[in-house]
């Protein structure tokens, strides 16, 4: 799942959230989607991992 621009950041980054198998949990990253390179990253919690699992959900049926 993506949110393009991060509604948070004030650098026009891009959120990125999604399943991690090497974690095992889900992850949101950041990235700078002009080259691509990772800002940051932290365990998904909150409204965000609430919208990844519905998502989930949905796509699964």
């Amino acid at each position: 799942m993506a949110r393009n621009p991060d509604p948070k950041s004030k650098a026009a980054y891009t959120r990125l959230i999604g399943y991690s198998p090497a974690a095992g949990f889900v992850l949101t990253v950041i990235i700078d989607p002009h080259d691509l390179s990772g800002v940051t990253a932290w365990k998904t919690r909150g409204v965000d991992l609430r919208d990844y699992l519905d998502r989930k959900d949905t796509t699964d049926d």
